[in-house]
């Protein structure tokens, strides 16, 4: 009998699974407790959710997975226990579990054209997947497209203090031109996403979301968490960006996968850029989290941060990337 330590025993005895060995902690995912099991019946990824999670988000992940799963798109396969349930609840925390996934994903930075519109073709049916889900107008919004410059400025100013003393160079550059781009160029999202059509989306699609098998084909598009409405082109800017697609022939492969399963509306296209430039030049995330959280581990981003906000803080750019969305997206 395999020894597996409270409560990630009593969820997996919930589950019906009995371990043939001690569960492995996978460290990619960090906001979530996660462990690799091998059992009786199959290997599973056994999730305990943050502290801080509803038990109506994981309910929506679940439904936004099983449903795109009901129309072709590969996900991990949701499990339930003998008693059909799919949550269950262990000392205070929700435990989830789904069938593991072998596979590997693109590196941000590595990804070669080829790959580029791989993800580009699976991040179309999944939008595709999504056009007609039912409930797309009881999902919540996704956080990124709601801002206020005057909270994003406050919250600088609060750790003002802490970036002067703790900061690098380069985060001591970027905090002050951070707040002077607000105070300039900061608009309400109102200016920028008005009149745009939202539907049900992923919320979170980016490389390492997005499995594939040995012989390269999709092999399944992971963790729903952020499952929100949202309008599509903005997903799919902030997929290209995140992922550093924003190289020409990286971005037309994309764009053009995209377009196979699900092309973007020309008049939402230069809104869009407009909404994702002000959404990302509003995000205190890693300031806020490395500063006043003391989550030091964030800090990492901060630096790209800066680079996607000046990047999209240019008008030459924007333009070149509006003209490219609408030639190879649409």
């Amino acid at each position: 009998m395999v020894t597996v330590d409270a409560p990630l025993a009593r969820a997996l005895e919930a589950f019906a699974l009995e371990p043939l060995s001690p569960p492995a902690p996978v460290e990619e995912f960090r906001l979530n407790e996660n462990y690799r099991v091998e059992t009786a019946s199959r290997v599973v990824f056994l999730r305990g959710h943050g502290p801080n999670r509803p038990f109506e988000r994981i309910q929506r992940e679940h439904a936004g997975a099983n449903w795109v799963a009901g129309r072709g798109l590969p996900i991990a396969e949701v499990l339930a226990t003998p008693s059909g349930q799919s949550i269950v609840e262990i000392d205070g925390r929700f435990w989830t579990a789904y069938a593991w996934v072998d596979g590997w994903t693109y590196r941000r930075g590595e990804t070669p054209v080829d790959g580029a519109n791989a993800l580009g073709l699976a991040h179309g049916r999944c939008l595709a997947a999504l056009r007609d889900y039912p409930a797309a107008d009881t999902l919540p919004t996704n956080s990124e497209i709601t801002w206020s410059t005057e909270f994003s400025i406050d919250v600088l100013e609060s750790i003002a203090g802490e970036v002067a003393t703790r900061g690098t160079v380069r985060e001591q550059h970027w905090h002050p031109l951070q707040m002077e781009l607000l105070r300039t160029a900061g608009r309400p999202p109102e200016a920028a996403f008005t009149a745009l059509p939202m539907f049900a989306t992923h919320g979170d699609f980016h490389e390492r979301n997005v499995m594939f098998d040995a012989a390269g084909s999709l092999a399944a598009v992971v963790d729903w968490e952020r499952f929100c409405q949202q309008p599509p082109v903005f997903e799919v800017l902030r997929g290209a960006s995140f992922m550093w697609l924003m190289d020409e022939e990286l971005l037309r492969a994309y764009l053009e996968g995209v377009r196979d399963h699900a092309p973007l509306d020309p008049a939402a296209v230069r809104p869009g850029i407009d909404g994702w430039w002000q959404s990302a030049m509003h995000n205190t995330w890693a300031f806020r989290a490395g500063f006043r959280d003391g989550n030091d581990e964030v800090r990492r981003f901060l630096i790209e941060e800066e680079g996607r906000v000046m990047q999209f803080h240019d008008p030459a750019f924007r333009e070149w990337l509006a003209e490219t969305m609408l030639r190879f997206g649409c």
